[in-house]
């Protein structure tokens, strides 16, 4: 496996808002709000049908747990909120370790 290692997600997209060596856009087409929406639909889908199976309730907590990573330290390439995709980084925040699926209204609206 002597190729090009390819870097995390992030690393090209941040090198594209500080305008730096990367290209845009990448050769590869690569979308990161794309794969973050991706992950966190897959991670709800799992949460519905994870019965009594910790594997993949396990899958749903590393995809939610994934997408926050992939939007870089602290979140600092999160712009979801400013763009068409309709999910936020804390979807997949406020959602790992929970059994049931929940939006930040309906995580808001709890009580206590």
């Amino acid at each position: 496996a002597g190729g090009k290692k390819k870097p995390s997600p992030p690393q090209d997209f941040y090198k594209y808002i500080c305008n730096t060596e990367a290209e845009w856009p990448l050769p590869d087409h690569f979308c990161l709000f794309g794969f973050v929406g991706a992950l966190v639909v897959r991670s709800r889908h799992l949460m519905v049908v994870v019965g009594e199976d910790e594997s993949v309730k396990k899958a749903a907590d590393m995809d939610f747990g994934y997408a926050t990573t992939v939007l870089g330290k602290e979140g600092s390439v999160d712009f979801l909120d400013s763009s068409p995709w309709p999910v936020s980084i804390l979807d997949a925040y406020i959602n790992i370790n929970e059994t049931e699926f929940l939006t930040y209204d309906q995580y808001n609206l709890r009580p206590g």
